[in-house]
C-alpha cells in the first residue's frame, strides 16, 4: 500500500532468516533465502519512494507466503517451546500487527476485512504528518527492532523469552491500537452493519471499554 513497503519489510525479515538458518547450518534454506533477499534487494533499490517500479499483489503474496514457510521450517530449531512459536511472530510481527488491526476496524465500521482502504498503519503513519519516505524508514525501523528481538529471545534462557516476549508484543500493540484510534473514514462513509456491528462500536469507541480491558491486563501483567 507504499513504496517501498513491502519489499522492505520482505528484505528485513530474510535478512533475520538469514542469519537463522547460518546459525543452525541450514545450507538449502540458506540458499534460497539469500536468492530471495537478492532479488528482493534488487527491486528495492528501484521501488524506494520515489519509486520507478512497482510491486502488485503477485509479489508481495509471493514473499509473504514463501517467508512464512521458511519460517516455520527452521521451528524445531529454537532454544525452548516459547522461542518456537515467538521467533516467527517477533520476524513476522509488523505485518501481524497491521493485518490485525485494519482487519478489526474495518469489522467495526461494517466493511469486510478483505476490502482494500487507506487505513493501513502506513497511511495512518502519514495522517500524523510524516512523508512517505519518513514513514517507511519508521516501519522498516519496527522490522529491524522486532527481528533484533526474536534473536534475543532466540538466545535466552526460556523464563527471560516469557518475560520478553509479552512486553515487545504489548509495546507494538499500544502502538498499533493508538493508531487504530485516527479517524481516516468518515462516519458518512460508515455502512450501516447489523445490530452486532453496531453494539461493537458503540461499546469501543464511546464508551471505551476496550481501554479498560487493556488495563486489567496491564496491571495483571505488572503484577
Amino acid at each position: 500500500n507504499m513504496d517501498g513497503l513491502s519489499s522492505g519489510t520482505a528484505l528485513m525479515v530474510a535478512g533475520f532468516m538469514i542469519y537463522f538458518f547460518w546459525q543452525s547450518g541450514n545450507g538449502e534454506n540458506l540458499i534460497l533465502t539469500l536468492a530471495i533477499a537478492g532479488a528482493t534487494l534488487g527491486f528495492f533499490i528501484f521501488n524506494f519512494p520515489p519509486a520507478s517500479i512497482f510491486m502488485g499483489d503477485g509479489g508481495s503474496l509471493f514473499l509473504g507466503l514463501t517467508l512464512a514457510a521458511l519460517a516455520i521450517s527452521r521451528g524445531d530449531q529454537a532454544s525452548n517451546v516459547f522461542a518456537v512459536i515467538g521467533v516467527p511472530t517477533l520476524i513476522f510481527l509488523l505485518p501481524i500487527l497491521d493485518t490485525a488491526m485494519v482487519s478489526l476496524t474495518r469489522l467495526l465500521r461494517g466493511q469486510s476485512p478483505a476490502q482494500g482502504g487507506r487505513d493501513h498503519t502506513s497511511h495512518r503513519l502519514v495522517a500524523l504528518g510524516l512523508s512517505e519516505r519518513q514513514t517507511l524508514l519508521v516501519l522498516m525501523g519496527v522490522a529491524f527492532f522486532s527481528g533484533i528481538s526474536a534473536i534475543l529471545v532466540e538466545a535466552l534462557s526460556y523464563t527471560l523469552s516469557v518475560m520478553l516476549i509479552p512486553l515487545i508484543v504489548l509495546i507494538f500493540t499500544l502502538f498499533s491500537a493508538y493508531l487504530g484510534q485516527l479517524k481516516l473514514v468518515e462516519v458518512d462513509q460508515y455502512r450501516k452493519g447489523n445490530f452486532l456491528t453496531n453494539w461493537m462500536i458503540e461499546l469501543t469507541y464511546r464508551r471505551r471499554v476496550l481501554e479498560v480491558v487493556l488495563d486489567f491486563f496491564l496491571i495483571s501483567f505488572a503484577y
